[in-house]
């Protein structure tokens, strides 16, 4: 219906706030929850929830619940047939909060992972 159209007009612009407008992103991602949580949940509401966890690190600087929201998304990821094309478009997100959060170690397979996701979804050349 048109919310679902609405939700993923808002996840393309949510990809390209980032750059151009990114004052933009905590209203595009705050309009993305509130519209899952009234009519329910789809692949681009995952994108919402790394977004809002995304802008609630990178406007206040609070660490310990973005990344319990990026942790809730990427275990939803999981779940999903569609995961690659999905972990393809927030993959930057995850990467970047959780080298905040977990060691560098660790992180560094999300990189690949990210990668791979990518060339799958058709996302680099």
């Amino acid at each position: 219906g048109p919310k679902l159209k609405a939700m993923k007009f808002l996840s393309m612009m949510s990809v390209y706030s980032v750059i151009s407008k990114p004052m933009m992103l905590p209203l595009i991602s705050c309009r993305m929850v509130s519209l899952m949580t009234k009519y329910g949940f789809c692949d681009d509401s995952i994108i919402g929830l790394v977004t809002a966890g995304w802008t609630l690190y990178t406007f206040t600087n609070k660490i310990t619940p973005s990344y319990r929201i990026i942790k809730v998304a990427e275990s939803l990821i999981q779940s999903r047939p569609t995961k690659s094309i999905i972990y393809s478009r927030s993959s930057g997100y995850f990467a970047w909060l959780k080298i905040v959060v977990e060691p560098v170690q660790s992180v560094m397979c999300d990189f690949g992972d990210a990668y791979n996701s990518s060339m799958l979804a058709g996302d680099v050349v």
